[in-house]
């Protein structure tokens, strides 16, 4: 699997017994979409793996044309218009990844997106425009992270009003 935490895949579990499809996006070793229990993986590369990340790509890329077509210009658009608002490489994202999930997601077509990780949260901006977006809250994190790191402070204040729900998890 992704190595996800017991919280997440309990919350996955209990989704699917209501009949409702989950699947986990997440960066990992493997280079194949797979499923598990009746919840689906999607594995994404590691920005540091270039091989796999171009190949991750061409493959998104190609899987789209083939299976929603039509989505393929709103996906670029949307790429193009968040590369340019955000200064292009210099704002530190890396935009294959990010084509590789919008792609995805646009294959998958989620109802919601679940966020583990407020820290994350940039790596999404492109999803925000199309889907529902949900974070889970984790203590420090959340509560005494963006007093001593001013770029996790600046990334809650701007992407935290955009959420659609929230759950918090408490260890």
């Amino acid at each position: 699997d992704l190595n996800l935490p017991t919280f997440v895949n309990k919350l996955g579990e209990h989704l699917v017994k209501r009949n409702h499809q989950v699947t986990f996006m997440g960066q990992s070793h493997y280079w194949f979409a797979f499923s598990e229990n009746g919840i689906g993986y999607y594995p994404l590369p590691y920005s540091y793996q270039t091989t796999w990340l171009l190949i991750s790509t061409i493959s998104a890329f190609f899987k789209l044309l083939v299976k929603r077509p039509l989505a393929v210009l709103p996906v670029f658009s949307t790429i193009k218009k968040d590369y340019k608002k955000n200064k292009g490489i210099k704002g530190g994202r890396n935009w294959l990844l990010d084509f590789i999930r919008l792609a995805a997601c646009k294959q998958i077509q989620p109802d919601v997106i679940h966020n583990q990780w407020s820290s994350s949260l940039a790596a999404l901006e492109p999803l925000f425009s199309h889907y529902h977006v949900f974070q889970s809250l984790h203590g420090r994190l959340e509560d005494v992270t963006p007093f001593h790191d001013q770029v996790i402070a600046g990334i809650y204040k701007k992407f935290f009003p955009k959420l659609a729900g929230v759950q918090a998890v408490s260890g």
